[in-house]
């Protein structure tokens, strides 16, 4: 078993791999960088506010790799890259958690292979798949199969909301089962509400829009729809 890990921690100088050595590095990072990709498009993608950082992976793999290979090269050079390097910024913010352990798995990657430590770029990738495999199963049983969550907005007159504002809750309890206010303004005699909801399986928005206007008649009636286990 030792000797298996000292295989699989060993890192050969950039030097000794030569051409070969490096083209199947910048090869096998632009793999990983692909399964990233895919990885990212299967599990997140659906998330509107995301920035849309897994379309820069099949970049960033082999760049990085190239960049570590050149650093090993001539330590010179490695400082003068630090230097011009430290001019780059991201211009994008990066806005869902989960893009930068995506970013992350892409960098260690392909520092992985510029090492030629393909073995634990293996171990890094099963763990990762494996981790995102459980944590898909277990908030599907736990939030539910089919399960809709998401923002519901309603603006209606200040009369009407007042006037029907407990007859609306219990309705929308009802009809998508758990709620939560997250915000209500009035202004120039109309209320606006925003109401997160955990909605049971196959919700019949329709039928939900018309009981709204047969209630309180609102003026406006928007949903947005998040990602299990997003509220």
């Amino acid at each position: 078993m030792q000797t298996l890990l000292d295989r699989l921690m060993a890192a050969p100088p950039g030097a000794e791999l030569g051409v070969e050595g490096m083209i199947l590095a910048l090869a096998v990072s632009t793999a990983s960088a692909l399964l990233a990709q895919i990885l990212y498009t299967t599990f997140y993608e659906h998330v509107e506010t995301g920035s849309q950082i897994h379309r820069s992976f099949l970049l960033v793999g082999p760049s990085v790799t190239l960049l570590f290979l050149v650093v090993q090269l001539s330590l010179p050079l490695s400082l003068g890259l630090l230097g011009a390097l430290s001019i780059v910024r991201f211009r994008v913010p990066i806005k869902e958690p989960e893009e930068v352990g995506f970013l992350m798995v892409v960098i260690a990657s392909s520092i992985a292979c510029a090492t030629a430590s393909y073995g634990l770029l293996l171990i890094l990738l099963a763990i990762v798949i494996g981790v995102l495999v459980v944590r898909h199963l277990t908030a599907a049983r736990l939030g539910g199969r089919g399960r809709d969550g998401g923002l519901l907005m309603l603006t209606l007159a200040d009369d009407s909301y007042a006037q029907h504002a407990s007859a609306i809750e219990s309705l929308l309890l009802e009809r998508l089962g758990r709620i939560r206010l997250e915000h209500l303004s009035t202004r120039d005699g109309r209320t606006h509400l925003n109401y997160a909801f955990r909605g049971r399986p196959g919700i019949d928005w329709p039928e939900t829009r018309a009981a709204l206007d047969i209630l309180c008649t609102p003026e406006d009636v928007s949903v947005l729809f998040a990602r299990q286990g997003g509220i």
